[in-house]
């Protein structure tokens, strides 16, 4: 029996509402402007700015970064915390820009009203290593909780952060 039949309470409830919108945003409508070169092409409906840089001290007093996007009605859709694998840091995951191209799935879930956070593990992204130069699933799983704590004090206390992961990650999440 896995942890997730065990314990499907401890589950955000809208993870799947997530998974599903992350799903349909990686497969995409048809491309409206296909055929046409990248100057030709409408440009994305949202476009928001770089996304905020913040810096939260986790448990043992380690930087960890965190970065953030909001659209119109952010949080009206919920919030989200991103959690890169063990490949890329967050940007290239969840924020890649590239021109004439609409790839963030960070820009895609603030459009959609979420408050979008994404957390650069230790060793990845802006985060430094910390002196180990190892980043076990536990340490993680405490930096997550760190990261959702100090989300907690910024967002509407109703708003339960999804988590939304790949890699090493789902051993986090679950």
């Amino acid at each position: 029996m896995t942890r997730m039949s065990q314990r499907p309470s401890q589950r955000p409830s809208n993870c799947l509402a997530i998974a599903a919108l992350a799903a349909l945003l990686a497969i995409g409508a048809p491309d409206p402007g296909a055929g046409q070169d990248a100057a030709a092409r409408p440009a994305p409906a949202f476009r928001s700015a770089a996304p905020a840089r913040h810096v939260v001290d986790a448990d043992d007093g380690h930087p960890l970064t965190v970065w953030e996007k909001r659209g119109a009605g952010a949080g009206a859709g919920g919030v989200v915390l991103l959690l890169h694998g063990r490949t890329w840091s967050s940007l290239p995951d969840f924020d890649l820009q590239v021109p004439g191209e609409d790839l963030s799935l960070m820009d895609a879930l603030a459009e959609a009203g979420y408050a979008v956070y994404a957390l650069d593990a230790r060793g990845y992204g802006d985060t430094p290593r910390d002196d180990t130069g190892w980043l076990t699933p536990d340490r993680m799983a405490r930096d997550v909780a760190g990261v959702l704590g100090w989300i907690a004090g910024r967002e509407d206390a109703a708003a339960r952060p999804a988590l939304f992961g790949w890699s090493q990650q789902p051993v986090v999440v679950f």
